[in-house]
């Protein structure tokens, strides 16, 4: 599957599960929308300033679930960000460097008597 392919469907799902979370917590747990996603959202990206807590067993381990799968969606998706910047650099280096070799001039050496005495 293609690099790009592949980090629009990972940031796809990580939506798609941050959405799905919202409204659990906020069906279950009775929280707001923006309680809910900001909860959603800080949990996913590991950042969890603990404001807002899970109270029921099934909110607990759909958490639990939760928190295993946003995070490895997150990472996943970054760490395919960083493989495509890393790879358009390296192709643009790699750009470069034959630019700098197709353009460059063979230099006359005064060995082969081309060069001015």
């Amino acid at each position: 599957m293609h690099l790009d392919t592949r980090i629009r469907l990972a940031l796809n799902l990580l939506v798609a599960v941050i959405v799905v979370a919202t409204i659990f917590y906020s069906t279950v747990e009775g929280w707001s929308v923006i309680d809910s996603v900001y909860f959603s959202v800080s949990t996913a990206t590991t950042v969890g300033y603990g404001e807002l807590v899970p109270t029921t067993t099934g909110s607990k381990l759909f958490t639990t679930i939760y928190m295993i799968a946003s995070t490895t969606l997150a990472l996943y998706s970054i760490a395919l960000i960083a493989q495509r910047k890393f790879l358009f650099h390296m192709h643009r280096i790699h750009t470069l460097g034959q630019n700098k070799t197709t353009n460059a001039s063979p230099r006359s050496s005064p060995a082969k008597g081309g060069g001015k005495n």
